[in-house]
């Protein structure tokens, strides 16, 4: 099964994208800043390895940090896809250099995050 990160300070967004990836049968976790993605990210025992997520949705805004810096640790290849209310052309550019495979923009539709997960899935 699939496991999917949602790293976004706003927790009734992260609740509603988690109920929703579920649905499509996906694993989903939560992370509400950065240290607590960090914790996904560099598992230290096997049950902590097993929720290493495959694919990361990224909120910009954190109340710990910026998304765009967390994105430039991700070196092992696992795909990003930046989501964020505050959504610029200089942003999107910045997160696409830096690795991200993709750039939504909130209220995000929630058809067009299940296209876009499945084309950074499949890719």
């Amino acid at each position: 099964m699939i496991n999917i990160l949602v790293v976004d300070d706003e927790t009734v967004f992260a609740r509603a994208i988690k109920r929703k990836l579920e649905r499509d049968h996906y694993r989903c976790n939560t992370a509400a800043t950065l240290k607590e993605a960090h914790e996904y990210l560099h598992p230290t025992n096997d049950e902590e390895q097993a929720l290493r997520p495959d694919l990361i949705l990224l909120d910009m805004q954190l109340p710990d940090g910026n998304g765009l810096d967390l994105l430039k640790e991700i070196k092992d290849g696992t795909p990003v896809v930046i989501i964020t209310a505050y959504g610029d052309i200089e942003n999107a550019v910045t997160a696409m250099k830096n690795g991200a495979c993709d750039y939504l923009k909130k209220p995000l539709d929630l058809k067009e995050l299940g296209v876009v997960l499945e084309r950074t899935l499949d890719s």
